[in-house]
């Protein structure tokens, strides 16, 4: 499975936040957070990734959106509503 840190790293090379993301975080463990775990509140996907940048938040739940086929507004409102 591929990590969050490594995909970013590969893809964003000139952004030097993405080199603080989690190294053990995985998409699907993403996922799982975002769309199935009710007792979880929005701002806790910053302490999963390991940093607190929505600029690297957005380009994630892009690649969530491409990865799992599911509309980045789906995703997007399902952590907005978190909160």
């Amino acid at each position: 499975m591929e990590n969050i840190h490594d995909w970013y790293v590969a893809n964003y090379p000139d952004d030097p936040m993405g080199r603080r993301l989690d190294t053990t975080v995985t998409f699907d463990q993403l996922m799982t957070y975002i769309i199935t775990d009710e007792n979880s509140y929005s701002d806790e996907l910053y302490i999963i990734l390991g940093v607190e940048d929505s600029v690297i938040r957005e380009r994630v739940f892009q690649e969530l959106s491409d990865r799992y086929g599911i509309s980045y507004a789906t995703i997007y409102n399902e952590w907005l509503n978190k909160l």
